[in-house]
């Protein structure tokens, strides 16, 4: 008798002979000639063969684009994979984990990708990992900028030579510093205006001291500042004509 092949993976999988016969629709001479060419004893001449964890997981899975996995098996009632293993049930996403990762899980065992239900095993995670990543992430985010005002552009601006001030935070589209401080914005160097005169400036607020970008307090200017210091120099220069 031909030994068929789909009857030999089943029986690798661990499947009992009346599920084989009732599956395939095949009688029990068809499944013991199976049996006998792979090696296998009868169940009924002795203990029943212990199934492979791997290939028991295998068997109710079936590959997904994407490198996903959907279960093929039983279903608890709440939704959740179980399998019977060697005389006992286990939950098919803890069981897949393991395999992945050579370890139990710990928590409660998730698909940490986006696809619904996913089962393949390197896509689990369990609480032990995902704190990690919570962790990690937290790690790379910038640090959260005080709520004064006056602190948040200190926060954000770095001395350099020459009484200078370079701005380390954000910058709009066009490349000027700006200030986010409880949701609102500002121009950093309106904010320097501010610190150093006490006063909102008027019009543009550009640096006096030749350096593109700076925004020391003390070298900012605003318009009524430029206009002032063009009549000083105006003045001064007819006075020497």
């Amino acid at each position: 008798m031909k030994v068929r092949a789909d009857v030999v993976d089943m029986l690798r999988a661990g499947h009992t002979q009346a599920h084989i016969m009732r599956t395939l629709g095949v009688c029990y001479a068809t499944v013991k000639t199976a049996r006998d060419a792979i090696g296998m004893p009868d169940p009924g001449a002795g203990r029943r063969p212990q199934q492979d964890p791997a290939a028991a997981f295998a068997a109710r899975t079936e590959p997904v684009d994407g490198g996903h996995m959907r279960w093929t098996g039983t279903r608890a009632t709440g939704g959740g994979t179980v399998m019977g293993l060697n005389g006992q049930y286990i939950s098919g996403a803890r069981l897949a984990f393991t395999l992945h990762h050579g370890r139990d899980p710990v928590g409660r065992v998730t698909a940490g990708c986006d696809y619904p239900g996913c089962i393949a095993p390197g896509h689990l995670t369990d609480q032990v990992m995902r704190q990690r990543r919570r962790a990690a992430a937290a790690a790379k985010r910038p640090a959260r900028l005080p709520s004064d005002p006056e602190a948040a552009f200190w926060a954000q601006a770095k001395a350099v030579d020459n009484g200078h001030v370079e701005w380390t935070g954000r910058r709009d589209q066009s490349g000027m510093p700006i200030l986010r401080v409880s949701g609102v914005r500002r121009s950093a160097h309106r904010m320097a205006f501010v610190l150093r005169y006490g006063r909102e400036p008027i019009g543009n607020v550009l640096p006096g001291c030749g350096r593109q970008g700076c925004v020391a307090p003390g070298h900012v200017e605003d318009r009524p500042m430029r206009e002032q210091l063009r009549k000083q120099v105006a003045a001064l220069l007819g006075g020497t004509t």
